[in-house]
């Protein structure tokens, strides 16, 4: 009887462990874009793609050495200048090539990415420039709270509203697509990711063309309950089995 409650259970464990594989493609139209409200910067974009929600907003910092955020534009580029870009409120908001890719020309732009589930490794990005450029890039990852709004923080800040890992990959020189693998620990449901910050010489140009990553998935309620059900009955009886003996 012991094996058979451990065998339901396991199979119970296993299944609210289930992962399914999430991919978003940036470079065609998609994406709800609610808009910005009176003028200002700070639109919104949202997409879905099997049962996840993910939310994506722009940011900026104040200046080129500053560590200030406040919010940008994200545009979604189709035709041959594919994917997303950001124009920060130095650039103005409709800002021409090369400024409308995420860049850190002049100030360093950055793209958050929040999800209505928990994802997990591998989670990669693919970014292209728009012409021939550097491709380095910085990005954190871990838990915040949705909606979360960066106006007023600090880069050293992060970690106070949940972005607490902080990592740098640099690349070379290149009009080619770069595929970055993201270096995470455990399951995250935010990403703010943008062009190198205190790297080489070289500004960084490049649009987000794409997202993978693994999500896990809860089970069905149904199903939860079904399992729920099956485990009382038998732990029931297991002990008149107990008091028997």
């Amino acid at each position: 009887m012991k094996f058979t409650l451990l065998a339901v259970g396991a199979l119970f464990l296993s299944m609210s462990a289930q992962a399914t594989s999430l991919s978003l493609d940036f470079t065609s139209s998609g994406g709800v874009d609610t808009g910005d409200t009176g003028g200002a910067f700070g639109n919104v974009r949202t997409y879905t793609n099997d049962g996840v929600t993910v939310t994506v907003t722009a940011w900026g910092l104040t200046g080129h050495s500053d560590t200030t955020f406040q919010t940008a534009n994200l545009g979604q580029y189709t035709g041959t200048n594919l994917g997303l870009g950001v124009c920060n409120q130095n650039e103005g908001k409709n800002c021409d090539s090369p400024t409308h890719q995420v860049d850190n020309a002049g100030a360093n732009d950055f793209v958050l990415f929040q999800f209505s589930s928990i994802i997990t490794s591998p989670i990669t990005i693919t970014i292209t420039p728009y012409g021939t450029y550097d491709r380095d890039v910085t990005y954190y990852t871990g838990n915040a709270a949705s909606g979360l709004n960066l106006s007023g923080d600090a880069l050293s800040g992060l970690s106070g509203v949940g972005l607490n890992n902080v990592q740098n990959s640099d690349s070379t020189v290149s009009s080619s697509s770069r595929t970055v693998t993201l270096s995470v620990s455990g399951g995250v449901n935010s990403i703010l990711f943008g062009a190198g910050v205190g790297g080489d010489a070289n500004a960084d140009y490049f649009k987000i063309n794409g997202l993978t990553a693994n999500v896990t998935a809860a089970p069905e309620p149904a199903t939860t309950a079904c399992v729920g059900a099956a485990l009382i009955g038998l732990a029931a009886l297991a002990r008149r089995l107990n008091r028997r003996r």
